[in-house]
């Protein structure tokens, strides 16, 4: 314990910035992210057996119930910078603190999702699906609250490199889901009735109250409350506006993209059965492999926050240029599996020798998609750099611009208005997620994130 109050203690016993550094902080992270990404695939797959419609209607309402948790989410999961920082400048004893300000932040944003969920889930559901979306909304929003709690306290693990501790909680949550999902929405016997789509939303609200109370568990643990003080919870308000003031850019950025999503989306569906059908399962996909961007992003975010905690500059170019070739390695096999093994990727949907026209329609939308994220993690690898030192500005900006130029105008113009096939708008997720890429990586190398980097020692006093 006495390592981690040397300022720049690397966080691997690998060397500071090699593949394998980035790999090992990465990877556990990723099965993390592969977890959450998991509980609500396995919904929809779930759903997708109950029935087609159920699974379109749950993918339709996540949407507007993503861009609130996920907005709320980024706020909070900026408590990773100041832990990494701090921790990178030996100051342990203050790692509770940001944490703790973002725990009062995520208590605070019931205050949002209980309303939007009692008066708004029935008018941001399409009217093709509101009869049972509205309600499985409203229900899900009510537990939106567990998601920046979970994310703040996973920042106290990640910030130090104790990654395996949120890779742990988030398994054991996302096997209770799977379990609860199946059970509620099929019924079990005559103990448990069907409920159908909602029940999908009570296995999910239920498996992320859990996961947070094994956190909290773990944050407020004798060793940590001795080594790391994580029981002193103070309220610090100028801690609290700092970490506002970097995260809420980040989350504007968030939120404005993915309510982009959530139009695009609505549009989609009202173009036609097959138009939505295909745009869902290529978005489900996306969901089930964007646990490799966010655990590559997310460990390098940890990586350059301790870096520039401890001042080692050079630490940060060097995990940049492994976090690239990572990303090259694991996007290369992803690729050539897409291309491979289509077909067996699809049938988790609908069996393909049903429709051979719709089978063929999510094998090409599978390649699309696959490509959406080679670029997507070129661009947040790069985005961890800029994140990490608080140039979270610029992550705003380039997520509106690219979203809703880039996006949705032209899925607006060229699908709905010129009547554009069910592929289309995947095709234009490509396009621009590669701009989205070259924006990012133009960003890093031109050395200005540093100007933005925030010296947040001062914060610690």
């Amino acid at each position: 314990m006495q390592a981690l109050n040397i300022p720049g203690q690397p966080l691997t016993r690998y060397p500071v910035g090699s593949l394998r550094e980035i790999w090992m902080m990465s990877f556990p992270l990723m099965l993390t992210a592969a977890s959450g990404c998991l509980m609500h695939f396995f919904d929809r797959v779930i759903l997708s057996h109950y029935s087609l419609e159920a699974m379109n209607t749950a993918v339709t309402a996540y949407m507007p119930m993503v861009t609130l948790q996920f907005s709320t989410l980024a706020i909070a999961a900026i408590a990773e910078v100041f832990v990494g920082q701090y921790n990178g400048a030996g100051k342990k004893e203050q790692l509770g603190w940001p944490v703790w300000q973002m725990v009062y932040f995520s208590l605070l944003t019931s205050l949002i999702f209980f309303p939007v969920a009692f008066w708004l889930a029935p008018y941001l559901i399409p009217s093709v699906y509101k009869q049972e979306g509205a309600a499985y909304l409203s229900l899900s929003l009510y537990f939106g609250p567990i998601f920046p709690l979970i994310a703040a306290l996973s920042c106290f693990f990640i910030g130090r490199g104790r990654v395996w501790m949120v890779t742990i909680a988030t398994f054991l949550a996302n096997i209770l889901n799977v379990g609860l999902a199946w059970v509620f929405i099929f019924g079990w016997r005559d103990v448990i009735p069907s409920m159908g789509i909602q029940g999908a939303a009570w296995a999910t609200g239920l498996s992320v109250i859990a996961e947070a109370i094994l956190l909290g568990f773990f944050f407020l643990s004798s060793a940590n409350r001795r080594t790391f003080k994580t029981g002193d919870a103070r309220f610090r308000p100028h801690l609290f506006l700092q970490c506002l003031k970097v995260g809420v850019p980040s989350s504007i950025g968030h939120l404005v993209e993915i309510a982009g999503w959530s139009l695009i989306l609505y549009m989609v569906a009202e173009c036609s059965p097959i138009h939505a059908t295909i745009f869902n399962i290529c978005q489900s996909l996306w969901i089930l492999f964007s646990f490799l961007i966010e655990g590559l992003s997310k460990g390098v975010i940890a990586l350059v926050a301790n870096a520039l905690g401890a001042g080692k500059l050079e630490r940060v170019r060097a995990t940049y240029r492994s976090s690239i070739l990572l990303c090259l390695i694991i996007f290369s096999l992803l690729l050539g599996l897409s291309w491979a093994f289509p077909g067996a990727i699809i049938s988790l949907f609908f069996d393909a020798s049903i429709d051979a026209q719709l089978a063929s329609l999510a094998m090409t939308g599978l390649r699309l998609i696959t490509l959406v994220l080679f670029f997507d993690a070129i661009a947040w690898a790069s985005a961890g750099v800029i994140i990490a030192a608080g140039d979270t500005r610029f992550v705003m900006i380039t997520g509106i611009w690219i979203t809703w130029f880039l996006v949705v105008i032209p899925v607006y113009y060229f699908v709905v208005h010129q009547g554009g096939g069910p592929l289309l708008a995947n095709t234009i997720g490509v396009g621009a997620a590669a701009i989205n890429a070259s924006v990012y990586a133009a960003r890093y190398f031109s050395g200005k994130w540093r100007l933005a980097a925030l010296d947040i020692q001062e914060t610690a006093t």
